[in-house]
């Protein structure tokens, strides 16, 4: 992107969104996905919350390729297994990242939304100042508190009577813009924000 000040702007990678009926079904898929992506590319999964670290903790050993925890940039080194960041240290590490990703084809998996949009943008401009290559999908699902509270029940209910499975995704512009939307009503809420250890904890004390 040009930049009449010479220096160039950060690209923004577009965040699609694949939503699941339950947090079940999210988690089966997002396992499924990761090890098929994992076969042709780099593959990256980033979370949000402490608690979301637990249940990866207990699912990602059913993974059939090799992964690693980012903790410090020595976890870096083998650039060939499937890699595990906390947002926090994406922020702190990416910049590790560019010498060996630079400009290749990526997949980011977000496992959740965050429920303030910043957060996930920031982390954006991140992915993207290493390769506007990179895809980034984040996974949610109609059980998650994020479309909970925005009449994400009355939107289940419906899709359940035009026949949706358990198994089937949704991926849709009008989905993404009604959790932008969202996002957008609880930024506005907010003052100040306290941190939380899981997405449910985080509305209980931001957003009641």
């Amino acid at each position: 992107m040009f930049s009449f000040f010479g220096k160039k702007d950060l690209q923004l990678v577009r965040l699609d969104d694949v939503v699941w009926i339950s947090q079940e079904a999210k988690w089966a898929a997002l396992l499924r996905d990761l090890q098929k992506s994992a076969e042709s590319k780099p593959t990256w999964l980033i979370y949000f919350f402490e608690r979301t670290f637990s249940t990866l903790q207990t699912l990602l050993p059913n993974l059939q390729k090799p992964y690693e925890w980012v903790q410090s940039a020595d976890n870096l080194k083998d650039t060939s297994k499937i890699l595990i960041f906390s947002a926090n240290e994406f922020r702190h590490l990416s910049s590790y990242l560019k010498k060996d990703f630079t400009n290749k084809e990526l997949s980011v998996f977000f496992a959740e939304h965050y429920p303030l949009a910043v957060e996930e943008t920031e982390i954006l401009k991140k992915i993207g100042d290493i390769s506007f290559r990179a895809k980034a999908y984040v996974y949610t699902s109609f059980d998650e508190p994020i479309l909970k509270k925005f009449s994400g029940d009355k939107i289940l209910e419906m899709l359940k009577k035009l026949g949706i499975k358990e198994t089937e995704s949704l991926s849709h512009q009008l989905i993404t813009k009604a959790i932008k939307e969202a996002q957008k009503k609880i930024s506005e809420s907010i003052k100040h924000e306290q941190k939380a250890v899981s997405m449910e904890d985080w509305f209980a004390k931001n957003f009641k």
